[in-house]
């Protein structure tokens, strides 16, 4: 792997992490969110980079949490979570984007409140 994507994937981790609670199996409060935004904040990141990042990179590896009916609620396993998002951030993302945007799309009320939400916390912060 180039140091570019090296790089670039160590960017990603803590947004990664702060993410994949969108897809845990209990309702997010607003000061879990407010810490999300923060790291989204403090990440290269816009709100819209990271919105296409969970999409493209969390939702087809994370997706299946949400249907599960007892699926990870207290945290995924960050090693096992770096390790997925790494391999899928190495592969071939044109062909897997659309498929995934087209899913992501599908199912987006499942993680579309929290953006929402998030969306609010900015306004109110940069405004």
């Amino acid at each position: 792997m180039n140091i570019d994507k090296s790089y670039e994937i160590y960017r990603r981790e803590p947004v990664w992490v702060a993410l994949s609670q969108f897809y845990l199996d209990t309702e997010l409060d607003d000061l879990q969110l407010l810490d999300i935004f923060k790291v989204i904040q403090e990440s290269p990141y816009s709100i819209e980079e990271a919105r296409k990042i969970d999409m493209l990179e969390l939702y087809p590896v994370l997706k299946f949490n949400i249907f599960t009916t007892a699926g990870e609620s207290e945290g995924f396993d960050e090693e096992w979570l770096i390790d997925k998002l790494t391999d899928r951030f190495k592969g071939n993302l044109i062909f897997k984007s659309k498929l995934s945007g087209i899913k992501y799309w599908l199912t987006k009320k499942l993680t579309n409140r929290y953006w929402v939400k998030l969306d609010k916390i900015h306004h109110k912060l940069n405004s």
